[in-house]
């Protein structure tokens, strides 16, 4: 879930990328763990897929086909939160 630290956020690249994904209902994923964490594929149908390259701590880059370059489009962090 897009969850932006502030409002120019959810007009960035991840943002729009979100919405349109969004929008376009569920999609398939790929999930694979390794030595520096974990990469998670969406591989949404009609659209460049999306990657999450998140270390152990689950924080890390968003990759994907921006404006025709493979591009880092965001930062994914855990949600903190009181018990």
């Amino acid at each position: 879930m897009l969850s932006p630290a502030s409002t120019e956020g959810i007009d960035s690249d991840l943002g729009i990328v979100v919405s349109e994904l969004k929008a376009s209902g569920e999609h398939k994923f790929e999930s694979h763990r390794n030595d520096e964490g974990f990469e998670i594929k969406v591989l949404p149908a009609g659209f460049p897929e999306v990657v999450f390259k998140l270390n152990n701590e689950f924080s890390g880059q968003v990759i994907t086909e921006f404006n025709e370059k493979i591009v880092c489009i965001g930062s994914s962090e855990p949600v903190k939160k009181s018990a």
